[in-house]
């Protein structure tokens, strides 16, 4: 095993030199505070010094594969891949067949960009609304280009103001994470204490109601322990309230609950026990971009859509379209307010920025 002590000026230097030197597989195994420089023992200025390490990987040999032979043949087709276009293609004809059942012309000026959008996942009375409203607001003969243009516009009129955590109450606020299982939503709280309370010197809490998963658990306190806040496990609905009533002295309380299944009744009651006692100041529901875009309608509905005040949308950068954010956002009418692409804390996360999704929505580098 590969051992290593680092010492910087702050959590974020030490925690980037760990990574750049030993990757994203490194274990820290101790976070403190030390003393470095100054005479006879004045002036000295504190650092923090990380230890991590890294588990050497054992060689494997590989043994070579022979060469295939010469073949002057066409190659065979991948069956998936044909499923997958055929699959495509009953689509579009189904849309079409359907069109024409409801009067509306298959063909037609966008009827290329209706193609796009549908491949794309947004909902079809979404991009009927879309392409009337691109109708309505350029001049029949507009290129391709302009017709884009005028898309992104549209899109961005469908996205509400972004609605990120805001310090502005007496008191600590106190805000809840909630979602289905496998979003990232524990990862997320660490990325918002890291970032409240090492770059913008907040006094922070963390209470955990995921005592489902042992793992979970761990994770957390492990990061509490590196940016040095408290953390709060809470087994019981009552717990929860007594660990808020401990910390009225911090500014943000953030609790991370378990990852609830919407589909058990069970499930669902003790998250809502939960939050009762917790009476949370701002409830905002973790949902993974990857999610196809009727299972991420299905989830606002069942996950109490009053109490919800806004959304977070994790592993942005492991989905080829953003389709199911429009479908989402155009059926509920909630902010979102954060955006997270990748595993790394506190960074990999960022205010929602609706110009970004557009953008990536279309296609364009961002």
């Amino acid at each position: 095993m590969k051992v290593k002590r680092y010492v910087a000026s702050d959590i974020q230097e030490a925690m980037a030199r760990v990574k750049a030197e030993l990757g994203e597989d490194a274990v820290i195994l101790h976070v403190r505070q030390v003393k470095e420089g100054g005479v006879l023992g004045f002036f000295a200025r504190t650092k923090t010094e990380v230890t991590a390490a890294l588990e050497d990987k054992k060689p494997t040999v590989q043994v070579a594969a022979p060469l295939p032979p010469l073949t002057f043949s066409e190659p065979k087709p991948n069956p998936e891949d044909e499923m997958r276009e055929l699959r495509r293609v009953l689509g579009q004809v189904s849309r079409q067949l359907k069109d024409m059942g409801n009067g509306a012309e298959p063909t037609g000026k966008l009827a290329w960009l209706r193609a796009e959008l549908l491949d794309k996942e947004l909902d079809d009375k979404l991009v009927k609304n879309l392409l009337t409203s691109i109708e309505e607001s350029i001049p029949s003969e507009s290129s391709q280009d302009e017709v884009r243009e005028q898309l992104g516009q549209s899109l961005l009129g469908l996205m509400p103001e972004p609605a990120p955590i805001t310090l502005a109450k007496e008191g600590p606020l106190i805000v809840a994470l909630v979602g289905p299982t496998g979003v990232g939503k524990t990862t997320t709280v660490a990325k918002l204490a890291a970032n409240f309370a090492l770059v913008d010197k907040h006094k922070v809490a963390l209470v955990t109601a995921d005592t489902y998963r042992v793992a979970a658990v761990d994770q957390l306190r492990t990061f509490a322990e590196i940016i040095r806040v408290p953390i709060e496990v809470a087994v019981s609905p009552s717990a929860i309230q007594q660990a808020i009533a401990r910390h009225q002295d911090k500014e943000i309380i953030l609790i991370d609950t378990a990852g609830r299944s919407p589909n058990n009744r069970i499930h669902m009651s003790e998250l809502r026990a939960f939050l009762d006692k917790a009476q949370p100041d701002r409830v905002i529901l973790t949902l993974s971009a990857t999610t196809r875009g009727k299972d991420l309608l299905d989830l606002v509905q069942k996950f109490d859509l009053p109490s919800i005040d806004s959304l977070i949308f994790t592993k942005i950068d492991e989905t080829t379209t953003l389709g199911g954010i429009f479908n989402l956002v155009n059926f509920c009418k909630k902010p979102l307010a954060y955006l997270t692409n990748g595993q790394n804390v506190p960074d990999d996360i960022a205010l929602a920025n609706s110009d970004y999704i557009v953008q990536r929505f279309l296609g364009r580098e961002v």
